[in-house]
């Protein structure tokens, strides 16, 4: 379109002998069909200018389109960063719920436990002469009282007075060891009759 138009100007310019400067105002004033064209010649962009804006244009086009697809690629990825935090989320809450299932269940069952403990620790307390039982400290838990209880009990607090002691006889009674006489020796028969053992 561009050479068309250039084409008749150019013959025209070519019968008038003139570059072209002063002949678009002749041509104006003569012939109605040239005025339109030079109308037109008035709004044109010569060709450098034209590639150059129009190379700068696609370039444009070319950055503007590389960012959209940037930017929907980092949507996409955040996206799936955010499906992946949603599943991972979504697997520690599975997770805490569980243990919350597990630790009622150990909670429940460390009550029962502790009530059960408790009943050892108060029979312990029952076979304790009434004499003694206000030896044992009130302020300490059930397990301390329980090994309280254990170490009195080894040291000989609470030991029984009911055994008598017979006036006249030893205080240190030995204990007399049966044995078969058929599976002695010799020895051991003469020794025993001797009273050594």
């Amino acid at each position: 379109m561009f050479v068309r138009n250039l084409f008749p100007q150019v013959m025209l310019e070519a019968d008038k002998g003139g570059e072209g400067g002063g002949g678009a105002t002749s041509t104006e004033q003569t012939n109605p069909e040239t005025k339109v064209e030079t109308k037109q010649d008035e709004n044109m962009i010569p060709l450098s200018r034209f590639n150059e804006v129009n190379s700068k244009y696609k370039e444009l086009a070319e950055k503007v389109q590389a960012f959209e697809q940037a930017q929907a690629e980092a949507e996409r990825l955040e996206q799936e960063k955010k499906g992946e935090f949603e599943k991972l989320y979504r697997e520690k809450e599975g997770e805490l719920s569980k243990y919350q299932k597990d630790l009622e269940s150990i909670s429940e069952r460390a009550k029962a436990l502790e009530s059960r403990f408790e009943a050892m620790v108060n029979s312990k307390i029952e076979t304790i002469d009434e004499d003694y039982r206000d030896l044992i400290p009130s302020n300490l838990s059930n397990e301390e009282k329980l090994e309280w209880i254990d170490k009195a009990e080894k040291k000989g607090l609470f030991k029984k007075a009911n055994e008598e002691v017979t006036i006249g006889e030893s205080t240190n009674r030995k204990q007399e060891i049966k044995r078969d006489i058929k599976q002695m020796s010799a020895m051991e028969k003469l020794l025993m009759g001797y009273g050594k053992r």
